[in-house]
């Protein structure tokens, strides 16, 4: 777990020092199977940018965390609507007081379609095709650790600067 967290901050740490150019910058709320769901924090450079997307929940019975981070890129740009193509990768741990597990990888990839709703605050749909790779597979479970299909999310954002 520590070296999955150690890579998720990495991650962050990396794309933090390339957003000191950002165009725009956003904070709202995601639910995305590829990219994850919680807090969300996109950073847009012209056309190419990046989404974090994290939520941990820590109760006394149980441990809930999901981390992802998708890449984006502007392939149409309008008044009230913009297209993006999203690359997306997602970290999945749950834990609780009676020994289960749950490790997952999730990815894919797809469209979006982002609504403005006013000025500073935006809807988006995304779709795709995505994938999960179950990194606590038990083979008796006659279930296969790999799962691929159509997928997708929503996003509601909040713009908070544009230089």
């Amino acid at each position: 777990m520590k070296k999955y967290i150690a890579i998720f901050l990495l991650t962050v740490s990396c794309l933090t020092a390339f957003s000191q150019s950002v165009s725009s910058k956003y904070v709202g709320a995601s639910a995305s199977l590829y990219s994850g769901y919680g807090f969300a924090y996109r950073s847009m450079y012209n056309r190419i940018g990046f989404q974090i997307n994290v939520a941990p929940y820590v109760s006394s019975d149980n441990m809930v965390v999901s981390a992802g981070v998708a890449g984006l890129v502007r392939l149409s740009d309008y008044e009230r609507t913009n297209l993006y193509l999203n690359v997306g990768n997602h970290f999945f741990y749950s834990d609780d007081s009676y020994g289960s597990s749950n490790k997952q990888y999730l990815f894919g990839i797809g469209p979006s379609l982002q609504m403005s709703l006013s000025d500073n605050l935006f809807f988006e749909l995304m779709l795709g095709y995505g994938g999960r790779y179950r990194l606590n597979y038990v083979v008796s479970t006659h279930d296969s650790p790999y799962y691929v299909s159509y997928t997708g999310g929503v996003s509601l954002l909040y713009k908070i600067s544009k230089n």
